[in-house]
């Protein structure tokens, strides 16, 4: 059977191969990034001009890549702050570099026992409009935002059964920061 319509529909758009994708977007060369494939080492300056089926084993390359640079740099990092720590330190300066390990704890607050120091303080007289917005609803939750501009207004006794009431959590072990230290200033060019 013939059918004129799919025709000419074939003919305006020609199929091409299944191991071959058709590029239908415009390319703006000066974009293009130069590409080094991580194994080879081959370097790609126009991978608009490299078949589809090597493209995807390129893409597929660097992904592989990345998650093993990732990994090691984990690596890398958790081991510098298990040294600073192990030292006490959250700061220092090895070879030409600074590393500060900031922190990443937050405060971990216990609902239950914060719903029994609002009713206690409500009962000796003290109240704060940020006692209703505390807890949000279910599951019964503390919201922490509240909680510390609770703290930041609350002073003496009543601050501090607050204050008693959370925990700092630091699952992460803080976050490591690095940059390069600038190399000191030859004689007589800084001043």
């Amino acid at each position: 059977m013939f059918d004129p319509f799919a025709t000419a529909a074939a003919a305006a758009h020609p199929s091409t191969p299944d191991t071959e994708l058709e590029l239908r977007h415009e390319r703006n060369v000066a974009k293009l990034p130069t590409v080094v494939d991580p194994i080879t080492g081959e370097v790609h300056e126009r991978i608009d001009e490299l078949p589809s089926d090597q493209l995807a084993e390129l893409l597929y390359r660097l992904r592989a890549a990345e998650a093993d640079r990732k990994l090691a740099r984990l690596a890398v990092d958790a081991e510098l702050r298990t040294r600073l720590k192990r030292e006490n330190r959250s700061a220092a300066i090895v070879g030409a570099y600074r590393l500060v390990v900031k922190s990443t704890a937050h405060r971990e607050w216990d609902a239950e026992t914060l719903r029994g120091v609002i009713a206690d303080l409500r009962a000796s007289g003290v109240d704060d409009p940020l006692f209703g917005d505390l807890f949000k609803p279910q599951p019964a939750k503390v919201d922490g935002n509240v909680a510390r501009r609770l703290l930041d207004r609350l002073t003496g006794a009543s601050r501090d059964v607050i204050a008693n009431c959370f925990a700092w959590r630091d699952d992460k072990g803080g976050r490591l920061e690095i940059e390069q230290v600038p190399a000191e200033l030859e004689r007589g060019n800084g001043r």
